[in-house]
């Protein structure tokens, strides 16, 4: 099911963009140079091929963020709070990380 999940995602990926297992059921996205509305769009192109694998019961919730390549850390803990936030609210969506400053 792993291997169809990424197979999946690394689908909806350009060229030079990363998909990587993080550990467990979580994957990782890296979109160098996407803005957060470009973001948010691959994002719920994943939900619908992955709603689309027919006998997989699989659901998604994904959280995007954005940031310069030198705060990457903290861009990948407001993606991953942004994907509690999609989890909370049912799964099978999306959350956009709205950023304080």
């Amino acid at each position: 099911m792993l291997r169809a999940v990424a197979a999946v995602l690394a689908a909806e990926v350009r060229d030079g963009d990363l998909v990587a297992r993080l550990g467990g059921d979580e994957f990782g996205v890296l979109l160098p140079g996407a803005d957060t509305a470009t973001a948010s769009l691959v994002a719920h192109r994943m939900i619908e091929a992955i709603g689309a694998l027919g006998d997989c019961p699989v659901t998604v919730s994904i959280g995007v963020a954005s940031g310069a390549a030198s705060g990457v850390s903290a861009t990948w803990h407001a993606a991953d709070s942004a994907m509690y936030v999609a989890k909370r609210a049912g799964g099978n969506r999306a959350h956009l990380h709205e950023s304080m400053s």
